[in-house]
């Protein structure tokens, strides 16, 4: 199944062959949306989060933050949902079978709004970047401050977990991209050649291969542990929208602007 919102916020769950089972109402703007195990979860601005049940779409718990909401991350088991927040903040909530365990977690993490945020796949780290040009890898139990990096971009904020949850890759200075060890946090720069901002970042499901997009519409291939580029593949003529890799790792699929789909 997959859910789409509306820009009147409107949230549909619909079949793969596009039939509709359920829709939600939501007062505002949803920039969070995403699906757990359990839970189809959708954000709106009016800070108001609703987990509907995945299969049916039905409403269920609605949680109250109180703050506008720019996005939303969970871990594939669906234990944690984290949002990232217009005033910099951010809200950790852990999630069970009937829904929030408990009251948020409140984090004061940046100085301006959270532009990206990911959790990482055991649940432990929560990743976060702001329109203040910084960072941040936060203990996902404690709150605390792990790790603070300086120097993001205005333009091209992003951030993407391997999959084994060995490392993430960010947006770095100058539209480099970091490669940083969530075990010791020991962080690796790859060079971009390219002056335009990242479009989005794609780890292969075994974690050997980082692929890159660029607001130019070239996909990069980079090896994350040595930090280095494999290969460039042109073809687009617009901004990559999205890339993402098949489970087997063979294939690498991008969309972009110019309404083409490359594989």
């Amino acid at each position: 199944r997959c859910a789409t919102a509306s820009q009147d916020g409107v949230v549909t769950l619909r079949e793969r062959d596009g039939e509709g089972v359920g829709r939600l109402a939501r007062r505002s703007l949803v920039p969070g949306l995403l699906f757990t195990p359990r839970w189809l979860v959708s954000a709106a601005r009016d800070g108001c989060v609703t987990l509907a049940d995945a299969a049916s779409g039905t409403a269920g718990p609605e949680l109250a933050l109180g703050v506008d909401i720019t996005g939303v991350a969970a871990d594939p088991a669906g234990t944690l949902l984290a949002a990232g927040c217009h005033d910099g903040s951010l809200r950790l909530v852990r999630l069970g079978a009937g829904g929030p365990l408990g009251d948020p977690l409140v984090v004061a993490a940046h100085r301006r709004k959270v532009t990206t945020i990911a959790v990482s796949p055991d649940g432990r780290l929560v990743v976060s970047l702001s329109a203040d040009g910084t960072a941040r890898v936060t203990d996902a139990t404690s709150g605390a401050l792990l790790k603070a990096m300086a120097g993001m971009p205005d333009r091209g904020a992003r951030v993407a977990f391997s999959p084994c949850g060995r490392r993430f890759a960010c947006s770095g200075p100058e539209q480099a991209i970091r490669i940083v060890d969530t075990a010791t946090l020991e962080s690796a720069t790859i060079p971009r050649d390219r002056a335009t901002p990242l479009a989005a970042l794609a780890f292969s499901p075994d974690g050997a291969v980082l692929a890159s997009a660029a607001d130019d519409g070239a996909v990069t291939l980079h090896d994350p542990a040595s930090a280095t580029r494999i290969a460039v593949l042109a073809g687009h003529r617009a901004r990559v929208t999205t890339i993402a890799f098949a489970p087997d790792g063979r294939t690498l699929a991008s969309a972009a602007a110019d309404r083409t789909i490359r594989l």
